[in-house]
């Protein structure tokens, strides 16, 4: 059955008093889990998100039955999520979501140094758009948030340690 472990030191460790959290993610298709600098654990799941904070499990409003690809922290502490349908969104430091692209399918999610310009670019792979280049913000709230660069070789991509690792034309 699916479901959710805790490893630590190469043992699972399944204890129930410990992690109370582990049977709520039972028969739950797990596709993500991130953890934010704070020691908040981020879980993406096929119907939705979820943080564990303190042992406590809370399912994000803005984010039910939505399928979450990829949780993404940018190296300024950002919190990305792709979603399946429902395009990228950020988090804030209090897990409000602002969302930039509606009814997109995100592949992956990374983050490229600009050694010219000051600020980093986030890289986000759509099915069937392609890859786009934003230019990565501290705010969630900076407007307008349009592509930089978009590549049009091919319609999707894989993106793993800031290479580019496949593509289907």
């Amino acid at each position: 059955e699916l479901g959710l472990s805790i490893v630590r030191d190469g043992k699972i460790q399944n204890d129930k008093k410990e992690f109370p959290f582990l049977d709520e993610f039972l028969g739950k298709d797990i596709r993500t889990i991130n953890k934010t600098k704070e020691g908040v654990f981020l879980i993406g799941t096929t119907s939705g998100l979820y943080t564990i904070k303190d042992k406590k499990k809370n399912r994000l409003k803005a984010f039910k039955k939505i399928s979450i690809q990829i949780i993404f922290k940018a190296k300024n502490d950002s919190i990305w999520i792709g979603t399946k349908k429902k395009g990228l969104y950020q988090l804030d430091s209090d897990f409000k979501a602002t969302n930039y692209r509606d009814n997109e399918d995100v592949i992956s999610i990374n983050e490229e140094e600009d050694k010219n310009e000051k600020e980093n670019k986030l890289i986000v792979s759509y099915k069937d758009k392609g890859l786009f280049s934003y230019a990565l913000t501290d705010s969630v709230n900076e407007k307008p948030f349009s592509p930089v660069k978009k590549f049009e070789q091919a319609n999707r991509f894989l993106i793993c340690k800031n290479e580019i690792t496949g593509g289907l034309s």
